[in-house]
């Protein structure tokens, strides 16, 4: 049997030609979906994680045709006639519509994995479907050897605020400043936390300028990001259809290996000729940060903030402004954000908000939770990008 069941042969064989002709028949079928997979050990499980999008001309889901993503995670040992054996088998299955050409986000874990040489360890994700519906033999779309990465090798940064369309792009610079390559994948969510498709491009040559579209492309939520030992990777993201309105989201990488700093320009052009630059750090999940404010209304100066939520579970985002002596801790309306969800907003839309005010605004994960922040100031219609300050003073409530 090969491919799900696609190809089945019975019966007394020439065993070798017959498996051979039949693999190399399915070898030479365009392939039903693309992966990008990641496997990370975690304490003594295995977790694989990734997305899966759509190529196979028909929409995928678990209720429409089964389809469903799989994880086979086997350890290189001799057992009778086999030098594999299989430990776990993981599935995930498609609960959600997965029109072609569109990505979806998946992750599987394994139980404990007790006595096995986690040298020898290794994993395989597939994806399979029924083309008849609910019913007839299952077909493989694709499989794929994920990324494989320690736990405590993977490094996330994240970027609280992403924005594409009506003249805006996001351009990530990415450097690697280790001593070994750097690998994984740039992933980007709307602010609603669904997947957020945009088109995702590299210049390929010194005459293009970092703002434009290159010519290694793709319309998808994620591209892979490789970088070698002191070396800078620059991606733009820019609407996936022309004349796209505003949108925003946030950015996560996910990597291993070497050491990543990243900044996110965004540049605004809606004439082609950019009127507007300004650029973010890159930073890890907190749970608590202090923005400098100098706002005053009627001189059109505001501090703006953005805030996502890089968890599976919603959190709450407790804020208050704070006067420049410290002495005045004033609580705003509090944040509430929906798993893996954005906002970004200027503190003096807060009806509880100071309209003219020298401090600072602080923001607190209640019970705990992480949260990523960015900053900007608008000033007559320039932009710039002010520090967020890990940490809260003591006077804040927790």
């Amino acid at each position: 049997m090969v491919d799900s069941g696609h190809r089945i042969s019975t019966g007394s064989v020439d065993f070798y030609n017959v498996y051979k002709g039949m693999v190399d028949a399915e070898l030479a079928r365009a392939p039903g979906a693309e992966f990008e997979a990641v496997s990370t050990r975690v304490g003594e499980r295995v977790q694989l994680s990734g997305w899966l999008t759509n190529r196979s001309g028909t929409i995928l889901s678990s209720a429409r045709n089964g389809a469903t993503v799989h994880g086979i995670v086997y350890e290189d040992v001799s057992g009778g006639s086999t030098g594999r054996i299989v430990r776990a088998a993981v599935s995930y299955p498609l609960s959600l519509d997965l029109p072609v050409g569109e990505s979806a986000e998946f992750t599987m874990e394994t139980p404990d994995l007790t006595g096995v040489n986690w040298q020898n360890v290794h994993s395989v994700v597939l994806a399979d479907y029924r083309p008849g519906g609910s019913s007839g033999a299952y077909d493989m779309l694709q499989a794929a050897i994920p990324f494989s990465a320690p736990a405590d090798s993977v490094t996330t940064a994240l970027f609280a605020q992403v924005a594409t369309g009506s003249g805006y792009s996001t351009v990530f610079t990415l450097s690697n400043t280790g001593d070994a390559p750097l690998t994984g994948r740039l992933i980007l969510t709307d602010r609603n936390g669904n997947p957020w498709v945009v088109s995702l491009s590299e210049p390929d040559g010194i005459e293009e300028s970092a703002s434009a579209p290159g010519s290694i492309s793709s319309i998808a939520p994620y591209t892979s990001v490789v970088i070698p030992p002191g070396g800078t990777q620059f991606i733009t993201a820019s609407p996936a259809s022309a004349g796209a309105e505003l949108m925003t989201g946030w950015a996560r990488i996910d990597s291993s290996g070497g050491s990543l700093g990243g900044v996110a320009t965004y540049y605004y052009a809606p004439s082609g000729t950019p009127q507007t630059i300004v650029g973010v750090l890159s930073g890890p999940p907190l749970a608590a940060v202090t923005i400098p404010r100098d706002d005053d209304a009627s001189r059109e100066r505001y501090t703006g903030f953005a805030v996502a939520n890089p968890g599976d579970g919603a959190i709450t985002i407790q804020v208050y402004e704070v006067s420049a002596d410290g002495s005045t801790v004033t609580p705003l309306t509090p944040i509430v954000l929906e798993a893996k969800s954005q906002k970004a907003s200027y503190f003096i839309q807060d009806p509880k908000a100071t309209q003219k005010l020298k401090g600072s605004a602080v923001l607190i994960g209640q019970d705990g939770a992480l949260f990523s922040a960015v900053a900007l100031m608008q000033n007559q219609g320039i932009y710039t990008a002010i520090p967020v300050i890990p940490g809260a003073t003591g006077r804040v409530p927790r």
